[in-house]
């Protein structure tokens, strides 16, 4: 039970880390289009 617990908060934890680096790709992007356009 306490390893499965484990693995699930690591990929989580995972998960996380997969969604602030696409944030930051996308906060990046947008920042490029706003330099361009402005």
């Amino acid at each position: 039970m306490a390893d499965s617990y484990v693995e699930v908060q690591k990929e989580r934890i995972e998960d996380a880390g997969v969604v602030a680096q696409w944030m930051q790709r996308n906060v990046k992007k947008l920042d490029a289009l706003r330099a361009a356009c402005g």
